[in-house]
């Protein structure tokens, strides 16, 4: 291959984009990388400002066994970060209407869950006759409307909704419960009922996500970690890629960087981790119903707003994880989470 091809050309330098470039070095393979911003990460942006520690994107991780397996690989131990003690506990932001709200922590326990004052008893008794409700039958609805059926209004709105929205930033009711609640469908399906269902598969092993995790310098760290182990040159920011062009032999890219309008590389096989309006755009005239399809899925907007005050300022703080809020019309406020914790 000459100086300007390669195996494989990787088109965004987030986590993901890093990690799969990681791996085919590890298996030998010549990888270019091309970013359109001045950094790595994606997302994932770790800025210190005034001594706090600001993240743009995700601001933690599980500590999988395939996580930490990379961790070892690219040299980070020394630097992950556990959440303390205080993260087990979560939150949700009840709003009670005329301006009154109530934090409420989220139970851990079914004893706790009795006596939580998060659901009212009709609401309790309600979710305690799940196993009465009756199957709908339907190959798909949406998360809102299976709840509301199996679990009802309270629990579906004071918990599920919160939960979910803080997940995906999005409407329950749009959300499909095949593609976001897939086990619990499947329990229904399957046992009749969802607590049937989990009650039926108790003794067997779940895969268990691991510990929540950080590191000194912020999720950014790992990014820039990764792509450390890639030979020099490798990672190339400031480079937008233009278009594409496939024939017998790969794929050609053209991208322009500050240096030059636009410069060629060529590639046996081409990977695209960008979001879905660039993706669209790039592969539009090789695949062009792929690329309407593409347009097509929904991205929910988000802002994050980081607010930093000294410890002794607040009264009875509770520590914990975070809040999570009810969903309300015209208060798109998702939640927050207490980083220091």
């Amino acid at each position: 291959m000459g100086a300007g091809s390669f195996d494989a050309i990787i088109v965004g330098a987030g986590i993901g984009g890093l990690t799969l470039a990681h791996k085919l070095h590890q298996g030998g393979q010549r990888v270019l990388v091309l970013e359109k911003s001045a950094s790595v990460g994606g997302w994932a942006q770790s800025n210190p400002i005034d001594g706090f520690l600001c993240e743009g994107g995700p601001n933690s991780t599980f500590a999988t066994p395939q996580v930490i397996e990379l961790i070892k690989q690219i040299g980070l131990e020394d630097d992950l970060c556990l959440a303390g003690p205080p993260s087990k506990r979560r939150f949700i932001l009840l709003r009670r209407g005329a301006g009154r709200s109530s934090l409420l922590e989220v139970p851990g326990t079914f004893r706790t869950a009795v006596n939580s004052p998060l659901l009212n008893w009709q609401e309790k008794l309600r979710l305690a006759a799940e196993p009465l409700m009756p199957q709908s039958g339907l190959d798909d609805e949406s998360v809102g409307a299976f709840a509301r059926r199996r679990f009802g209004k309270g629990f579906t709105e004071k918990v599920l909704a919160p939960a979910l929205s803080g997940i995906w930033a999005a409407d329950i009711d749009r959300l499909s419960v095949r593609s976001a609640l897939q086990r619990l469908f499947d329990f229904e399906r399957n046992s009749g009922s969802v607590l049937r269902g989990a009650l039926s598969t108790r003794k067997q092993p779940r895969r268990k996500r691991g510990e929540t995790i950080s590191f000194t310098a912020g999720m950014q760290q790992l990014a820039i970690s990764l792509a450390g182990t890639l030979p020099a040159d490798t990672v190339r920011c400031g480079c937008s890629v233009q278009r594409l062009k496939y024939d017998q032999n790969g794929v050609r890219v053209f991208a322009g960087t500050a240096e030059a309008a636009s410069q060629q590389f060529n590639a046996k096989q081409l990977i695209l981790t960008c979001d879905n309006i660039s993706t669209a755009k790039l592969i539009e005239d090789a695949a062009p119903a792929l690329a309407e399809r593409i347009k097509e899925v929904p991205y929910s907007p988000m802002g994050v707003i980081h607010v930093s005050w000294n410890l002794d300022a607040l009264d009875n703080f509770p520590g914990g994880f975070g809040f999570l809020a009810t969903p309300t019309k015209g208060k798109p406020l998702l939640g927050a989470l207490f980083n220091s914790a």
